[in-house]
């Protein structure tokens, strides 16, 4: 059953580079919890007392299991759909970065994130851009709510606290 969970979003990740959120997780965690505690629970029972075994295996029937794994299963299948729907049906998400390639040592300067939402849906966002820890960025995280069919402009300022040769790889939405 773990394998049921765990390997959807391992898969997710590795190949289709889409990570969960929390809440996610959440959703897909607790019906597997609920099940592996009415499977595990008249076990470790069993092991105790064979009457309290029974007595609790009277109340997790069969029905209430096969109940359970069918609801794991279409938590599992939801999670499928919803990634196919969102990585392979629409136009990918585009994010530009426009910020200036020489930027002065304790100076601020000004960076921009230009989002395009190519489909039909509105989404709830977190976009954060990939600069290392020696820059100081305010701010450092965006939560928005980006329109169907829409771009969207942030700004943002960045003053870097060492000198040296950056790479900034790729902007996170989450």
């Amino acid at each position: 059953m773990l394998l049921m969970v765990a390997a959807p979003l391992f898969l997710m990740a590795r190949f289709g580079k889409t990570y969960p959120t929390y809440r996610l997780l959440w959703i897909v965690g607790i019906p597997f919890l609920v099940s592996l505690m009415l499977l595990l629970v008249p076990a470790a029972l069993y092991a105790v007392s064979k009457e309290l075994a029974r007595s609790v295996s009277l109340v997790v029937n069969p029905i209430i299991i096969s109940s359970l794994v069918v609801i794991d299963l279409l938590v599992i299948l939801l999670l499928f759909g919803d990634w196919f729907c969102f990585r392979w049906v629409e136009k990918p998400w585009q994010a530009q970065r426009q910020i200036n390639h020489v930027v002065s040592l304790g100076k601020k300067a000004q960076g921009e994130i230009e989002l395009i939402n190519p489909s039909r849906w509105g989404f709830r966002l977190q976009v954060q851009d990939d600069f290392p820890d020696t820059f100081q960025v305010d701010p450092a995280e965006f939560a928005l709510r980006i329109a169907p069919r829409s771009r969207l402009r942030l700004k943002y300022q960045i003053t870097p606290l060492e000198r040296g040769r950056w790479e900034l790889r790729g902007v996170h939405l989450k």
